[in-house]
């Protein structure tokens, strides 16, 4: 029988829930690396393994967020000291009123922990 220290480590590896801690810590940086002004309109609200997500406000820090992404991608994975992010998906919430997958995604996670 495994010692219950063993156990845990290993459903850490499995689920890599290491890495997502580290990212979940490392977006809370989000307002230095991209800038104030831009982190207003511009939002991470998860990650999809090493792609982060973004929920764009206006087109313009769509825009910007895309033409940067290399920095920005650089910038988090120099911070967090190993290479935890591998691309960025800018997200803009839809025009006619639907909800976006990210929207249902969050609804579901927070229906399932009541």
């Amino acid at each position: 029988m495994k010692k219950i220290e063993i156990l845990i480590a290993d459903v850490f590896r499995k689920f890599e829930l290491g890495k997502y801690q580290k990212r979940s810590k490392i977006l809370d940086c989000w307002d230095d690396v991209v800038g104030a002004e831009l982190a207003k309109l511009a939002r991470p609200v998860g990650c999809d393994r090493s792609v982060i997500l973004v929920r764009i406000l206006h087109p313009a820090a769509g825009m910007e967020i895309r033409l940067r992404k290399e920095e920005i991608l650089s910038n988090l994975n120099r911070i967090s000291g190993e290479e935890l992010f591998t691309d960025l998906r800018a997200i803009m919430p839809g025009k006619s009123g639907r909800q976006s997958s990210i929207d249902r995604k969050r609804q579901t996670k927070q229906k399932l922990r009541r």
